[in-house]
């Protein structure tokens, strides 16, 4: 019996990834490369490939210092190997991610080799999540780090179970790639684990040397980064070696302060992040000696509370955190699901959002309206609503968001491609720029044109008193600027406009400034 549960215990991860694969599909038919974050990850890779500078990432020609490159580092290896596309760039980071979901199934076998079903039920449990379905097709940072995390964590365990000297300089490696991929906030995510460990380790495990062989990875790690930020410090100048150094990590943490949310603002989101698993209302009483149990507290609890006192705080902090939760929905969800009517209700509210897809896509999209016949969705929640009723399971629960949200962005293709997709303003502008005019932007810049584009030359940033004196030594210039429900006149005097979220992009020249600006 064990031997056949061992042969399916693949079938855990394998089922998440093909989650993650459909919900993955899903975005590159329905959304572009999406402004400002990934417009401005995609530029900065694209001006080191076309610099050849790779050790320097580059914003709008300007030293880059608020990320690592190792995201950009994947995209370029991709684009080597495949080609520059869009499909290519927005891959790459959730086909990468999908390792979280294999390391968490290792994970849990390496230290409960008994716990099968575990090691099964945690990654489809961590890719039904709502938090995890929001970002695991998106390329943000978080999904490195957390692979990173849980790679550094896997090494160290193979190492302390004595498995070979090599999975010491493996757990080296990913902290290294955990810095690489976003810098020392590595240590909130994993120095908890470390320092908790004689908790949490198995009793019959050894604790000798586990703090030494922690620490000289890290040191590892510290390593492998400085092989970057030495040469990157050196291109960029002292300005920039002071924010790689200082002000994108201590600093930064110090200032984030000046921008708060409230302490509480985590323990609000965290409830809607592990969506539809609150919703379950009958949960197995904890074991408080279950090493299992208490690796994932370790991995989330002291997490939650160090960025819960940083004010800065973004949902996608969290995400690293995400593998210790669902390992802690798995030892807390019993064999068999009961009570499960809040899942049916928020299944009822779904229903209801599709059903209603042409009148929200009208509020949301004005210019492109969603066709009646799409009403018929509402047949994919309403499905998932009876197979739990009749047959009450993890099945139909774990299938709840990933099928609903990718089935419910298929509709909207049209009106993410009208309001979210700058590449019709991107080409115009890298289309001035290789005619020889200058191209200037009013207020803050995220480089959202260079990528889309494909473009060569960085645009100038100006504010609103600068604009006459920049036009006047730049007569044939083109100015590109936002406004929010401009009037016609607006619209005849640019160049080209274009609708971006609730604004419009517009493109002025020297006479369109003149004749409209106060």
């Amino acid at each position: 019996m064990i031997s056949r549960a061992r042969a399916f215990v693949w079938l855990g991860p394998a089922l998440a990834c093909l989650l993650v694969l459909w919900l993955l599909l899903c975005r590159l038919y329905v959304l572009p490369v999406m402004p400002v974050d990934e417009t401005r990850y995609l530029s900065v890779t694209w001006e080191m490939w076309q610099s050849g500078q790779w050790w320097l990432p580059l914003i709008n020609g300007e030293p880059y210092a608020h990320k690592p490159p190792l995201l950009s580092w994947l995209v370029a290896l991709a684009w080597q190997l495949f080609g520059v596309s869009d499909r290519v760039s927005l891959m790459v980071v959730p086909l990468v991610g999908l390792g979280n979901f294999w390391l968490l199934s290792a994970l849990v076998r390496r230290l409960a080799p008994s716990q099968l079903r575990t090691a099964w039920r945690a990654p489809l449990l961590l890719a039904s999540l709502l938090i995890w379905q929001l970002y695991c097709a998106i390329t943000f940072f978080d999904q490195l780090m957390s692979l990173g995390v849980l790679a550094s964590l896997y090494a160290l365990l193979r190492h302390q179970a004595g498995d070979g000297r090599r999975w010491f300089w493996l757990a080296g490696l990913a902290m290294g790639w955990s810095l690489l991929a976003k810098g020392p906030v590595l240590l909130v995510y994993l120095l908890p684990l470390v320092l908790g460990a004689k908790f949490w380790l198995p009793s019959h495990w050894s604790r000798e040397g586990w703090f030494k062989t922690a620490g000289l990875a890290l040191l590892v790690g510290i390593v492998v980064i400085l092989c970057w930020a030495l040469p990157a410090a050196w291109f960029g100048g002292a300005a920039y070696a002071k924010q790689i150094f200082w002000s994108q990590s201590a600093g930064r943490m110090a200032d984030s302060f000046a921008h708060a949310r409230p302490f509480y603002w985590y323990l609000l989101l965290l409830p809607p992040m592990l969506l539809p698993w609150p919703l379950v209302w009958r949960w197995r009483r904890p074991d408080g000696t279950d090493p299992l149990l208490r690796l994932a507290l370790w991995g989330l609890l002291p997490q939650l509370l160090v960025f819960s006192l940083i004010s800065g705080k973004q949902p996608h902090y969290l995400l690293p955190c995400m593998p210790f939760a669902a390992l802690a929905l798995a030892r807390l969800l019993p064999r068999q699901l009961t009570r499960t009517w809040g899942v049916m209700v928020l299944l009822g509210l779904l229903a209801l959002a599709c059903a209603s897809l042409p009148e929200l896509a009208g509020r949301l999209f004005v210019a492109a309206q969603v066709a009646p016949a799409w009403r018929a969705l509402a047949l994919l929640p309403l499905a998932l609503l009876v197979w739990l009723w009749r047959r009450p399971g993890l099945t139909p629960v774990v299938l709840l968001f990933p099928l609903c949200l990718g089935a419910m962005l298929l509709p909207l293709q049209a009106g993410f491609q009208r309001y979210y997709d700058l590449t019709p303003m991107a080409r115009v502008v890298v289309a001035a720029q290789q005619a020889g005019r200058p191209v200037a932007h009013l207020g803050k810049y995220h480089d959202q044109f260079r990528y889309l584009g494909r473009g060569e030359h960085p645009l100038t940033v100006l504010e609103q008193p600068q604009v006459a004196a920049w036009f006047a030594d730049h007569p044939d210039g083109l100015l590109v600027l936002d406004r929010h429900q401009p009037p016609a006149d607006w619209l005849t005097a640019a160049r080209f406009h274009q609708p971006y979220r609730t604004r419009e992009l517009l493109l002025l020249d020297r006479a369109g400034w003149q004749q409209l600006s106060p």
